[in-house]
């Protein structure tokens, strides 16, 4: 049995006692940045393993903070990360010669007034008893533990991060879960396409079936149309305000939390979609899901301002991630296919023919269907290695099934219940 991490968000009951506990990292985190840069000025750059030291034996046994032992480490390695991350990012651009990145990098220098907490394996403890059942996280004997009393999962958190949320304006635990995979009771070679899109996220060929399953975009475009319309309100308005002033910092806050509200009902949608995905795959026996793989075609397209932006904007990236996250978690398989002319290919004759509308009506044949169910059903094809310029002899063209479109809902669900409990056996 294969594992994965999944993470579950809580809220945490006592929001002052989080904020104490954000500000304690964040000193520690501001101590080990502030003594880097310091011994820097002076000409005498200062090593981690000596922060290390330095922190370890002389500042937190001088300042008794309410943390875990390891939650203090882990707030100053927080900037030994973001270092890190700076000498990589500097490396990378040095080595493509671009000086307008390399002006615009900056390494980690200021100081922080809050900062996220960090909790390891060992501050976890699940306590059961007859009248109460909860989890308790260790602040160390300074401190008092967190009382997690609506965790509703069976095992320890393997990590876990204290965040604060500027959408909720309230702090939230973010716990890491390892999950076994319980392998599948099938083993086949039926394969589901996908085709990705901007106008329907996902249209997938089912080969088993011959089922065209589309998943509408409207939606999703609405959400992100909105956004764009709101966004350049604000900007217009930032723009006329003097910088930093009370007016510019209320519109920027405002500005942050219609992007962040935004953002999670996008996801929301994705979300939704994929878990209904996965349940259609399972429900079906699906062994293997085949995606069409587009990576570079911002840099390879150019068209007229609002199809760029449209372009620019497609969430391609984030919803493979998602399908590929989430067909690991039930283990199926996960491949994808190069999909160069698959829309544009006629599957009964193999003739070439670019589609105007939204359905690929072929010239030559007279053959017609949904112009994205053609192009996931050429990339079944291409991933069969069939050729695009011939008939398909893989899949007969009469038997196909029309097209069936699924529309988002808030209580989108689906036809099988896997995700709701990860140590719930999938039946």
């Amino acid at each position: 049995m294969s594992k994965v991490k999944k993470t579950y968000i809580y809220e945490v009951a006592d929001q002052e006692y989080a904020e104490e506990l954000s500000l304690c990292a964040a000193k520690i985190y501001s101590k080990a940045l502030s003594l880097a840069w310091k011994r820097y000025e002076k000409g005498y750059p200062i090593s981690n393993k000596t922060i290390r030291e330095y922190m370890d034996k002389v500042y937190r046994p001088k300042n008794n903070f309410p943390l875990h032992s390891q939650s203090q480490q882990g707030a100053y390695q927080q900037y030994f990360e973001a270092q890190a991350d700076y000498f990589k990012a500097h490396n990378k651009y040095k080595k493509e010669n671009n000086q307008a990145k390399l002006n615009e990098l900056n390494p980690p220098y200021k100081t922080k007034k809050y900062q996220k907490v960090i909790y390891k394996k060992s501050a976890f403890a699940l306590k059961e008893n007859d009248n109460d059942s909860y989890l308790r996280i260790s602040n160390g004997r300074q401190g008092e533990y967190i009382k997690l009393e609506n965790y509703d999962l069976d095992q320890n958190p393997i990590y876990g991060e204290l965040i604060y949320n500027f959408n909720k304006r309230k702090y939230e635990l973010h716990l890491t879960v390892q999950v076994e995979i319980k392998d599948k009771n099938y083993s086949n070679d039926n394969i589901l396409s996908i085709d990705l899109g901007q106008k329907h996220p996902m249209v997938c060929f089912n080969y088993k079936t011959k089922e065209t399953i589309i998943y509408n975009g409207g939606e999703l475009n609405s959400k992100i149309r909105y956004r764009n319309k709101e966004l350049a309100k604000l900007q217009n308005e930032l723009s006329h305000c003097q910088k930093y002033s009370k007016r510019y910092r209320k519109l920027k806050l405002a500005k942050d939390k219609f992007l962040g509200q935004l953002k999670n009902q996008i996801k929301d949608i994705l979300q939704k979609y994929v878990s209904h995905l996965i349940g259609y795959c399972l429900k079906n026996k699906v062994s293997t899901i085949v995606v069409g793989d587009i990576k570079g075609i911002r840099e390879s397209m150019k068209f007229y301002k609002v199809v760029n932006q449209n372009l620019h904007q497609w969430m391609f990236r984030q919803l493979k991630e998602m399908l590929e996250q989430s067909s690991s978690y039930v283990d199926i398989n996960f491949a994808t296919q190069k999909e160069q002319f698959t829309s544009q290919s006629c599957p009964k004759c193999g003739a070439r023919h670019k589609p105007q509308g939204r359905n690929f009506n072929c010239p030559k044949c007279n053959f017609s269907f949904h112009r994205d169910g053609i192009g996931a059903l050429n990339i079944y094809r291409k991933y069969q290695n069939e050729s695009l310029e011939s008939t398909s002899k893989l899949i007969p063209i009469n038997d196909l099934e029309r097209p069936e479109g699924i529309r988002y809902n808030p209580h989108l669900k689906s036809p099988i219940d896997w995700n709701n409990n990860p140590f719930k056996e999938i039946v």
